[in-house]
């Protein structure tokens, strides 16, 4: 039985990369593969589920920075990799590859770095794009969830690994719901944090509720932005059409009584909320930022793109696609659209295309 490593920061977490992660790894699972999770700084248990049989484990023991804790960290990963006989190791997100390229070195193990960004976004910081230089270099295969994004990766990095790029699947089943534009609700889900854009959409949004007051906005998510984007609403006056919603694994509710899907993040990889959305039936309204809204988003066709981190534009697309859903037969066909789209990204399709780099 084949082993294989996930290397994560925290599958604690609530986002779209430990909710596609877990869903990998479970059908991974599924398929006869020995899963184990390694979590950088991780927590007890995990966010979304994970099978039974996952070996999960933390380097906990390892925290802060620093040249003693950085080695620490190297040295636990490597003796982890050797004690468990590993042949495949993922780095879930190219930053962890600072820790993974010397932690495999002479092991002989397959080494894959799983970018869950955009190889433009670095948050400011050298060191990730070092580690996006040093898997570039070092790493077996890169996988990118979008094909722009392994033409930025082509063009920016001295690449020996190879670059393949495999989207993110839908993490639902079958689903039988009919999207209905009669619960007047747009929906955003994410970690509230700036790359999301809440900020941006709450202001967008107080120009929408002036024409459609009988509306209402959910934001489904936790972070450190939560009590700003509280104070937020309320200063814009919209404490009574926006509602705050905690994380939470049980997600498909609040898709299920929805009624258009908004996002207005800064930056993506390839958004997990997207593809969830349409797989509901949801149309998409977005800000057509790098990378996956315009991958995923035919205008006119599964929803429209606003241009990026414009609160004007954004605000525009969402007043038109209301007076457009004015034609409830135009919206049944937007959503039929969308479930289309969406059944392109089988979890069994992406599997296959994880299993050829194992």
């Amino acid at each position: 039985m084949k082993k294989i490593c996930f290397f994560i920061n925290n599958m604690g977490y609530s986002g779209g990369t430990e909710r596609v992660t877990s869903v990998i790894i479970n059908q991974l699972c599924n398929d006869g593969f020995e899963v184990h999770v390694v979590n950088l700084n991780g927590s007890d248990e995990p966010f979304f589920s994970l099978n039974h049989a996952v070996v999960y484990s933390s380097l906990s023991n390892v925290s802060g920075g620093g040249v003693k804790n950085f080695f620490k960290t190297v040295l636990n990963l490597r003796n982890y990799l050797k004690k468990h006989s590993i042949a495949t190791l993922v780095d879930v997100e190219s930053m962890l590859a600072i820790y993974a390229v010397p932690a495999v070195l002479f092991l002989g193990i397959n080494h894959i770095v799983w970018e869950h960004f955009n190889y433009h976004v670095d948050l400011g910081r050298k060191i990730r794009r070092l580690a996006r230089h040093l898997a570039a270099l070092f790493a077996d295969n890169i996988v990118t969830l979008t094909e722009r994004d392994k033409h930025f990766w082509l063009k920016g990095a001295c690449c020996r690994a190879v670059i393949t790029a495999i989207p993110n699947p839908v993490s639902f089943g079958v689903s039988l719901n009919k999207a209905d534009i009669t619960n007047k609700v747009f929906l955003s889900v994410g970690r509230l944090t700036d790359q999301k854009g809440f900020d941006l959409l709450l202001e967008s949004w107080q120009e929408v509720v002036k024409f459609y007051p009988d509306w209402k906005l959910k934001i489904v998510g936790s972070g450190d932005k939560g009590d700003s984007l509280k104070s937020l609403a309320f200063n814009l006056g919209l404490a009574d059409s926006v509602v705050l919603i905690p994380a939470t694994p049980n997600i498909q509710e609040h898709y299920m009584n929805a009624s258009i899907y908004v996002m207005s993040s800064r930056f993506e990889g390839f958004p997990m909320v997207l593809l969830e959305a349409m797989h509901f039936g949801l149309p998409i309204v977005s800000f057509d930022c790098d990378t996956g809204p315009r991958e995923l988003i035919e205008p006119g066709i599964t929803g429209w793109l606003a241009k990026p981190e414009d609160i004007n534009s954004l605000s525009e697309v969402m007043i038109n696609a209301i007076n457009a859903f004015g034609d409830t037969d135009f919206y049944s066909e937007i959503s039929f659209n969308a479930v289309t789209r969406a059944r392109l990204f089988s979890v069994y399709s992406a599997v296959g295309k994880w299993k050829n780099l194992l």
